[in-house]
């Protein structure tokens, strides 16, 4: 037999390929072909060298990438840990270590620290499925920084464990969805038709009593939800016909609203969700649609302008650790919790004055907050929308969508929080109007960017927005609504479709589903999506 000489850049190419297509049926990546990998030989995958693409995608992964860690979280020098301890399900789970000195940082690492005197050493348990760590005498002892406190990472042993509330369940997936633009951010975000909240009308108005600095949300009438499924309920028959063409259920809505209301109404929109997750299928909830991108500005109506950022950020942090909360509390054992956020910054790339310019403009999603807010074990699973970058003169835009990947990379969530599900939510493969005229090739090369790159440089999965939706973005009412549709009206096929069901992308596609907005019926519906998807995510009112 005649050997094929493959050369170096065909062997790692070849490698890549060979790594990538280890994904379980379920859809979880278990390998990561760059977990060893240079940036330079990573690049050489992607792209050809000496080329300006591959000299971008260099530029991406040589800027420091640490500049968001939070201290007390776990935390990643490398994408990839070394495998040196395995629990009882197979599940890697390598040592921790911490170094206490003043002069060390006090990130986690999977490798001995150097020249640490003070050194804390975490071991997985089995039994408990929990680091547990101890000191150089071998004392139990809490794990640094915050990872004890409040949004604590739940993968930790800590001593006042069994007052804890909020305890992860297995490995999930991810979740996405759209949007309310009633808030006073930039237009550049508020106009996209995926920035659109299902659970508002185009003319109906919000009111939400303003706080005061510390804030005493005023509680309503609490809803009593009923203890029986209607079988006519619209997510009903979605429910029993994704069981039926087999797809992975997540349910979506967004908790903003019940949260401001108080604690009973929070309760009482859990209880409502739990209706629905004790169905069989269903992995979980997502709650809050680009967590911090709307919602929150009212609330800061009184605060002294120079807090307001730091007031903001706080509030959405103790949102998201309440509902969890309560979630936790409601829903089945084993439902995954997971939330939208959208980091602009991450797709300017190298580009330091388009980050600056991300920062400014969004200070409530810049990657330091947004890691603040789900890097804390309160969810299960991210999924990310690397949003619009027109303003920065970032062109095309899909030049965004590979800075972003790229530079997230850099970021080592899955080992900084173990367990963490990945999504990326993709908004730009729908269409406005009846129908898309695309050539195939252009739709192949659309979906190799928005949705190969994301898979290879990170995503556990990809979640399309959207199967159909109207739109307003100025809330001036029916003349000035659009629908956004994957398919063609009807669900006719086209060369969008035809591209996301090649090859293995089913298996890692999801597509987000509002049951009140049909392209034809519920079954229909649900049986063109499972041809592209394996998951489906399905919006709860």
């Amino acid at each position: 037999m005649n050997r094929i000489p493959l050369g170096k850049r065909g062997w790692m190419i070849l490698a890549a390929v060979l790594a990538v297509g280890l994904i379980g049926s379920a859809g979880l990546a278990i390998a990561n072909p760059y977990g060893s990998v240079s940036n330079e030989e990573t690049c050489a995958v992607w792209d050809t060298p000496g080329t300006p693409r591959y000299q971008q995608c260099l530029d991406n992964l040589n800027v420091d990438g640490q500049s968001g860690l939070v201290p007390g979280s776990q935390p990643g020098t490398s994408i990839t840990p070394t495998t040196s301890a395995t629990s009882s399900d197979g599940n890697s789970n390598p040592p921790n270590y911490f170094c206490l000195d003043a002069s060390k940082s006090h990130y986690a690492s999977t490798k001995r620290i150097k020249g640490c005197e003070n050194e804390l050493v975490c071991l997985w348990q089995p039994s408990d499925r929990k680091y547990h760590c101890v000191d150089g005498s071998g004392k139990s002892v809490d794990p640094p920084g915050g990872i004890c406190q409040l949004g604590r990472n739940p993968h930790y042993a800590c001593a006042d464990d069994q007052v804890v509330s909020v305890i992860r369940p297995e490995i999930g997936e991810p979740t996405s969805s759209p949007p309310d633009t009633r808030s006073t951010i930039p237009p550049t975000l508020s106009s996209h038709p995926a920035l659109a909240d299902p659970t508002i009308q185009p003319t109906q108005e919000l009111t939400v009593t303003s706080p005061s600095p510390i804030p005493t949300p005023t509680p309503t009438a609490t809803p009593t939800p009923t203890s029986t499924i209607d079988p006519s309920d619209p997510v009903v028959q979605v429910l029993e016909q994704a069981r039926t063409q087999g797809l992975r259920i997540w349910l979506e809505t967004d908790l903003v609203k019940a949260w401001k209301r108080g604690p009973e109404q929070l309760k009482a929109a859990a209880e409502k969700l739990k209706l629905y997750a004790n169905q069989r299928g269903v992995v979980g909830v997502k709650f809050a649609y680009d967590l911090g991108l709307r919602g929150f500005d009212d609330e800061a109506q009184t605060v002294d302008p120079t807090r307001r950022v730091e007031f903001l950020t706080s509030r959405i942090l103790q949102f998201v650790t309440e509902a969890s909360q309560a979630l936790r509390a409601a829903l089945p054992p084993g439902r995954q919790i997971a939330v939208d956020v959208v980091i602009p910054e991450l797709g300017c790339g190298s580009n330091q004055l388009c980050a600056l310019a991300m920062q400014r403009d969004y200070p409530l999603l810049t990657l330091a907050n947004v890691e603040r807010y789900v890097l804390t074990g309160a969810v299960d699973a991210v999924n990310i929308a690397g949003s619009q970058y027109a303003a920065s003169k970032i062109q095309p835009e899909t030049a965004a969508v590979t800075n972003f990947w790229q530079r997230f990379r850099l970021l080592s969530w899955k080992t900084r929080m173990p367990g963490l599900y990945i999504g990326s939510r993709e908004i730009g493969l729908a269409h406005a109007g009846p129908d898309r005229q695309i050539a195939e090739a252009d739709a192949d090369r659309l979906v190799k960017e928005r949705v190969d790159e994301p898979l290879r440089t990170g995503a556990d999965q990809v979640i399309l927005w959207t199967w159909k939706q109207t739109f307003d973005p100025d809330g001036d009412g029916p003349a000035e609504r659009q629908t956004w549709r994957l398919a063609d009206q009807g669900a006719r096929s086209n060369s969008i479709l035809t591209a996301l069901g090649k090859a293995r992308r089913p298996l890692r596609l999801a597509v987000t589903y509002n049951p009140r907005e049909q392209e034809t019926n519920i079954a229909s519906d649900v049986k063109a999506i499972a041809d592209i998807a394996s998951a489906i995510y399905i919006f709860v009112p």
